[in-house]
């Protein structure tokens, strides 16, 4: 029985396998958007290593409609997972790695269960008429493509984006617009106050001493609200290390 099962299996290709699960369809859509269904339907062979549906929704939020909407990029991604070789998880464990469309290397694991980078084989050798198919439980991204959808300067304090959990956490670089925005308007009073005593106000010495003291004033609440600030910047700081070594310590299970 089991023998039958291959051979017709073997009947179909590669895409043609994938479209008769159920749990492909959006690893089937990218191939279709970006123009790939004739090259992994042609002699081959090839070595799939095919995301679930789950996967692709498991991705940094943002991520996967950003890269439906960038074609090149989106290209990359799906060649990652593709070698143009047939590489069976037997083979994995002598060859180490393989190198796939995009010319980047795909570093393997076999120590513990079939993995690649941060993606577990969770069906191996699914045999097609053109290659062999892995089923994976996450998207295997180049690091080009991680480095673009994740920018980070903690040098200047600014973060451009920082998923966790399929949320945006507040930013650095938010927390500084805030802090300018605080500085601008405090400024702002200050010279509205020192107009309203120009003038012949101005030879007043008590109103002198009043404005000095206005001004004082506003000086010593810009500084609390700086130090406020600067306290919730370093909250901000700390929470996002945190996520990023959750992150990390998720990736290296």
């Amino acid at each position: 029985m089991e023998h039958k099962h291959r051979i017709l299996t073997m009947e179909k290709k590669i895409l043609k396998t994938l479209d008769h699960r159920e749990n492909f369809t959006k690893l089937l859509d990218a191939v279709d958007l970006c123009g790939l269904d004739d090259d992994l339907n042609s002699g081959g062979p090839f070595t799939v290593f095919a995301p679930t549906d789950d996967a692709f929704l498991n991705m940094p939020a943002g991520m996967l409609d950003s890269l439906m909407m960038d074609k090149p990029k989106l290209t990359e991604v799906i060649k990652h997972h593709v070698v143009q070789d047939v590489i069976s998880s037997s083979d994995a464990i002598s060859s180490k790695n393989a190198m796939s469309l995009d010319g980047n290397v795909l570093e393997f694991e076999t120590c513990d269960g079939f993995k690649i980078g941060n993606a577990r084989v969770i069906e191996a050798d699914i045999e097609c008429k053109n290659g062999l198919v892995h089923v994976i439980d996450a998207v295997i991204l180049p690091k080009e493509v991680i480095l673009d959808h994740q920018p980070e300067n903690i040098a200047t304090g600014d973060v451009a984006i920082v998923s966790g959990n399929g949320r945006m956490e507040q930013t650095m670089a938010a927390g500084n617009q805030k802090m300018q925005d605080m500085k601008n308007n405090m400024k702002d009073r200050m010279t509205g106050m020192k107009e309203k005593v120009t003038g012949d106000a101005m030879n007043d010495e008590s109103m002198m001493d009043k404005m000095k003291g206005k001004m004082n004033e506003g000086k010593q609440e810009m500084d609390n609200k700086k130090e406020e600030m600067k306290g919730k910047m370093n909250e901000g700081k700390q929470e996002m290390d945190n996520k990023k070594n959750e992150m990390k310590n998720e990736s290296n299970k």
